[in-house]
């Protein structure tokens, strides 16, 4: 009897803790900015929404990038466009599955401070951590000026 009692009130503080870290965990730690907003400005969309089977590489939101670390403003791997640039993709998507074959994408819409991360990556003259695998042949400084990355 007393085991079981015992038992049960360890469920319940395991219960409790967990409730508590989901409920303020993120606070502490700055997460609550990661979450992935629920409305977005008019005449966009999330693509998946409008294309379920399109396959999304979201490069910027992960590490697989020119500069190796998740970029500012990329809160999910899930691309943003217009509703109309949507439909378009949504057309060529039916026109492709048809041949067995599907669109890719690796970007959308992009925030204003993912090119603000952008242009504090090209003032860095230090870090050249992806120069290897993105950019073997050219010096980072020259990068912009030749039209490889756009502001």
């Amino acid at each position: 009897m007393k085991f079981g009692r015992t038992r049960r009130a360890l469920r319940v503080t395991f219960i409790v803790l967990i409730l508590w870290l989901v409920a303020f965990v993120p606070t502490i730690f700055g997460l609550e900015s990661v979450t992935t907003p629920t409305t977005l400005p008019e005449g966009f969309v999330y693509v998946d929404e409008v294309i379920p089977d399109l396959v999304q590489e979201i490069r910027y939101y992960g590490t697989n990038n020119f500069m190796g670390r998740p970029v500012d403003g990329y809160n999910t791997n899930r691309a943003i466009l217009t509703h109309r640039a949507a439909q378009a993709l949504r057309k060529v998507q039916q026109e492709l599955s048809g041949k067995g074959l599907g669109l890719k994408i690796f970007d959308g819409y992009r925030p204003t401070r993912a090119v603000d991360h952008f242009l504090r990556w090209a003032a860095d003259p230090n870090d050249h951590k992806m120069k290897e695998q993105y950019y073997p042949d050219f010096e980072k400084k020259d990068l912009f000026r030749l039209g490889y990355w756009g502001t």
